[in-house]
């Protein structure tokens, strides 16, 4: 049993539980369920280019969505664990929240991250396939692919695994929150919250800035092909192709930056010392972030449905498949 004196308390005012934002959890939940279905008919869609491609893009995006069907799954009892604050006293809603608010929360990261991370590489790589068109394919190779998809599989659980295991909720008394450290880690509080901006900062801010860094390249180089055409190199079939790739692929990038944006900026600033966001600001933006997370990891099917029309045809196969099949005989 963990002695009284190694608690440390977090006050938390009953009257902020019913914030009138927490009501974007519900569209947030329903986006979650709505997406899941599309990220599966990505993940099989991929995997099947994938096996003909000798190039990074398939697998890239294979393992993209394979990410964000986890992000969405682990999203829901995250979700659903807030929306439950609103339909039950204060008291007892705080107390439910904050004892099982860290396995949901931390495990819903590793998928986030993951995704943040090689949607990053995938504007990356589409960068470099319109600067050096000839050599693209030579660099970023299906074996370049699966070693980042291990590389950031393997090393970002590690970085999570202080924050998950630190902490753990014990009682409330007089709306106030008393939690037990785990381990001997936690009680250096300065490096706790080194590790915790660091993480922000690496899975949020970086993946950012480096998208924002690629997508304005991106711009550019479109705008200058659009308007000059003469001073332009004709491009082959498969360089055209890329170039339909990468044009979906920004479009995917600037949706990622507008609804991770929200979470990039605030997270690496909450965890410092003294915050510069008040508490009822930053309850007001959680709610909406999630909203906006859940739309980034459902929505690429649609964008691929939009901009890609073999996806479209595969995906328009497969639902007149289902109907000829479940259509009666004459």
């Amino acid at each position: 049993m963990a002695d009284i004196s190694n608690l440390t308390k977090s006050s938390y005012s009953s009257n902020t539980v019913n914030d009138p934002m927490t009501f974007f959890l519900f569209p947030a939940l329903v986006i979650c369920l709505i997406g899941i279905p599309g990220t599966l008919k990505t993940i099989h869609f991929y995997r099947r280019q994938s096996k003909t491609s000798a190039g990074a893009t398939p697998i890239l995006l294979m393992v993209l969505a394979v990410y964000d069907t986890l992000a969405l799954v682990t999203s829901i009892p995250y979700i659903c664990l807030a929306i439950n604050m609103l339909f039950v006293d204060s008291h007892e809603g705080a107390q439910m929240f904050f004892c099982h608010y860290y396995i949901p929360n931390y495990l819903v990261r590793f998928p986030k991250y993951c995704s943040n991370f090689l949607l990053m590489i995938i504007a990356m790589s589409r960068l470099y396939s319109v600067l050096r068109p000839l050599t693209w394919k030579k660099v970023f190779t299906r074996n370049l692919a699966l070693g980042c998809t291990g590389a950031v599989t393997i090393v970002i659980p590690f970085c999570l695994l202080p924050l998950a295991f630190e902490f753990s909720c014990v009682e409330i008394n007089n709306n106030t929150v008393a939690y037990k450290q785990l381990s001997d880690f936690g009680k250096n509080r300065g490096l706790f919250k080194t590790i915790y901006i660091f993480n922000m900062i690496m899975y949020y801010f970086v993946p950012l800035f480096t998208v924002l860094v690629c997508n304005i390249a991106l711009i550019i180089f479109l705008f200058h092909r659009m308007y000059n055409p003469m001073n332009t190199v004709l491009l082959t079939s498969s360089q055209a192709r890329e170039l339909k790739m990468t044009k979906l692929g920004l479009v995917l990038t600037c949706i990622f930056v507008v609804c991770v944006s929200p979470l990039g900026i605030f997270y690496p600033l909450r965890g410092l010392g003294s915050s510069p966001i008040p508490q009822p600001v930053y309850r007001a933006i959680m709610p909406v972030a999630t909203l906006l997370e859940s739309i980034n990891y459902s929505v690429n099917s649609l964008v691929y449905y939009i901009g890609s029309a073999r996806f479209r045809a595969d995906f328009q196969q497969i639902i007149c498949c289902k109907k000829s099949r479940v259509s009666p005989e004459r």
